[in-house]
């Protein structure tokens, strides 16, 4: 059974095997709870997965090595993937379509795969002056990336340069980093959150100014109680 902080948790296509990540990686059967095999091959501790419709895991994390692993059942260590990333794989993340998966370093970099053979598609060298922590497709061809280095950066396939460049509106600084982001696809807005906790809006809108829609404060400690509206 794992142990240990778990980073991710994902799902198979038919929803009978989950895989959780973190110091180690565990297959289970959720309806038992047993185990679909074994996940292994990861020399650091796992931050990310993916799991493709063709039960195939792609995994990475702080071991500088992206690892396939094909299933189902899981068969032992994982096998290597060809990528240019030179540090933390922070976040991976799967296309609408099922049919790519970008993922996002602290090298400054993100990379484009094909989620059947695990090559890269597109590589984008110095996608941010800071370490990527976080990145949302917002369709098939168009994917925003959230950065240490308080931006926010809207991409296409189509191109090598960020269509859009969001940014906080405040002065940079450590507090200011965007560690995590979401997409809200009947607002067409974007959800950034940042080490300070703050919550930032964007609209995606073509002619939406690039600064924030809004910004709330998030809570500085524990919550004790929370009320649901309605």
């Amino acid at each position: 059974m794992l142990t240990g902080i778990v980073n991710e948790i994902v799902w198979s296509k038919d929803n009978k095997v989950l895989v959780a990540v973190g110091e180690k990686a565990c297959a289970l059967n959720p309806e038992t709870g047993s185990r679909t095999g074994d996940v292994l091959g990861a020399t650091g501790k796992i931050l990310c997965a993916v799991f493709t419709p063709e039960n195939v895991l792609f995994s990475a994390g702080e071991g500088n090595e992206i690892l396939r692993h094909d299933g189902v059942p899981f068969k032992g260590q994982g096998k290597p993937v060809k990528h240019p990333h030179t540090g933390f794989v922070n976040q991976m993340s799967l296309s609408p379509d099922k049919t790519k998966f970008a993922t996002a370093s602290s090298d400054k970099s993100i990379c484009i795969f094909d989620a059947k053979s695990g090559e890269v598609i597109k590589h984008y060298a110095a996608a941010h002056a800071m370490g990527i922590y976080d990145l949302v497709w917002l369709n098939d061809q168009t994917f925003a990336s959230a950065s240490a280095d308080n931006s926010v950066k809207l991409w296409s396939l189509e191109s090598n340069e960020p269509k859009r460049t969001f940014e906080t509106g405040q002065a940079r600084d450590i507090s200011r980093q965007l560690l995590a982001l979401h997409y809200f696809q009947d607002e067409n807005s974007l959800l950034g959150i940042n080490l300070n906790s703050d919550f930032v809006w964007w609209s995606t809108e073509d002619q939406a100014p690039l600064t924030p829609s809004r910004v709330v404060p998030g809570h500085k400690d524990l919550l004790n109680s929370m009320l649901l509206e309605g």
